[in-house]
């Protein structure tokens, strides 16, 4: 059934206390947690800190202008198949995440209108598509480390869109925002590649990590307010017991249960340094048990999403 939005396959939109589109009230970190400000509002640095700080920009800069440059220039070769276009499509985005993530004083506006753009040139490759599933899963790394997996995620999500006929608008505001969803881990430098348990800082900082990303783009308000609320509420549960607000059902934005969703089957899916990747059927039913026995996901949610995802691997 084709749908415009996750709640026209049943999901409940009814929001408690604020609009839709409208950010929720955030916590303000601790001190303990160290968020860089974007580099766009920040003066030029003197001394040897400052030259490299400026080399840096000057870097993303000239990757802005190549990435932009490139993204058209693909599109317009008639050469490359659908799947070819999308693997280099995937390796642009995955240039572009890493730079954002990784280099807090290069993050900007221009910046983010390039990913915009890229995440809207890849869903209308998918849009165009013959067989959804075969171009989605056929260029996805499973080790690609944090930008990987956000990338990953915003891969998911866009096939989700097209696999339900989503307009593009809709479409590329959810998979920017998955794309980002995870720029608060960056306050956890090591975090994600560390194979044994996190210790209670190291928790504490991880349950913050959706306030932290909100307040890293907060100076960004040209972004959508779902991304926001993406950002701020993708691991709240559907039963109140996740975080950072323990935010219950109808408090929480059905673009953020979505990304719940898949982020999850992303992760279970992808290789991590305590454990190999399950199959996508291992983690599907994993997800299945959980949202049968607790109450994780939004269900009915979680079903569309279960048939969206046997469809893409019957495909592949």
């Amino acid at each position: 059934m084709s749908q415009a939005e996750p709640a026209a396959e049943g999901v409940k939109t009814e929001m408690t206390g604020w609009g839709q589109d409208t950010l929720p009230a955030v916590r303000a970190p601790e001190a303990s947690l160290s968020l860089p400000a974007p580099g766009e509002n920040l003066p030029p640095e003197e001394g040897p800190a400052g030259d490299e700080a400026n080399g840096l920009k000057a870097n993303s800069q000239r990757l802005l202008v190549t990435l932009r440059q490139a993204m058209q220039d693909l599109m317009q070769d008639q050469g490359p198949s659908p799947e070819e276009k999308g693997a280099l499509l995937y390796d642009l985005l995955l240039a572009w995440t890493r730079q954002f993530y990784n280099s807090p004083q290069c993050r900007s506006g221009p910046l983010l209108d390039v990913a915009r753009d890229l995440v809207g040139t890849l869903y209308r490759l998918l849009a165009a598509a013959p067989r959804l599933g075969a171009l989605a899963l056929s260029f996805r790394r499973l080790d690609a480390g944090l930008a990987g997996h956000c990338l990953n995620v915003s891969l998911l999500a866009l096939s989700y869109a097209r696999h339900n006929s989503w307009p593009e608008t809709a479409a590329r505001t959810l998979g920017l925002g998955a794309l980002l969803h995870d720029l608060g881990m960056t306050a956890l430098p090591g975090a994600w590649e560390k194979s044994g348990p996190l210790n209670s800082d190291e928790l504490e900082l991880l349950r913050r990590h959706p306030q932290g990303g909100v307040q890293l783009l907060t100076p960004f308000p040209q972004l959508p307010g779902k991304v926001f609320l993406m950002v701020a509420q993708h691991h709240e549960n559907a039963d109140g017991s996740g975080y950072p607000l323990g935010l219950p059902l109808a408090a929480i934005h059905p673009y953020a249960r979505l990304l719940r969703i898949l982020d999850t089957f992303e992760a279970l899916t992808s290789v991590r340094p305590w454990r190999p990747p399950l199959s996508p059927a291992k983690a599907l039913a994993c997800m299945l048990y959980s949202g049968a026995h607790g109450s994780e996901f939004d269900l009915r949610l979680l079903e569309n999403v279960r048939r969206f995802l046997d469809r893409l691997t019957a495909q592949a």
